[in-house]
């Protein structure tokens, strides 16, 4: 069997190399930041955990934010709707803010506001793409 985490936050902590019950990591924020934690995997593979947790903190404060931005919007989960603020960037990287937000289900977009912030936290923690994925 392979377990892999689905909560946000803390990365580095939930594998079983440091003690923790999981393989691995469950799709969400680890699509917004696949290298990064592939990052932490590795570091934690080589020992040194102090490197690892150090990313994982850029991370998780990142997740953390986005996460407490999202509450407040109607539509769809908070899990989804910070997912989709933080991909926006990584679509579009520093120019993000200039697009219309990501469409929700309920064809709402993410507000202005919570973009605006989602780069700023981005940028805050060091973790912003200089060029997205789609440019």
């Amino acid at each position: 069997m392979y377990l892999v985490r689905g909560a946000e936050g803390d990365y580095a902590r939930w594998l079983k190399d440091t003690g923790g019950p999981y393989d691995g990591f469950l799709l969400s924020t680890a699509n917004c930041f696949p290298e990064q934690l592939h990052e932490v995997i590795k570091k934690i593979e080589a020992e040194d955990i102090p490197s690892a947790s150090k990313i994982s903190e850029k991370v998780s404060g990142v997740v953390r934010e986005v996460f407490s931005l999202v509450q407040s919007i109607p539509h769809g989960n908070a899990f989804t709707n910070a997912n989709k603020a933080i991909d926006h960037y990584m679509a579009f990287g520093t120019e993000a803010a200039k697009k219309p937000g990501p469409m929700l289900h309920a064809k709402a977009r993410l507000p202005h506001e919570v973009i605006a912030a989602t780069g700023k936290a981005l940028q805050r923690y060091r973790l912003m793409p200089q060029k997205g994925y789609l440019e």
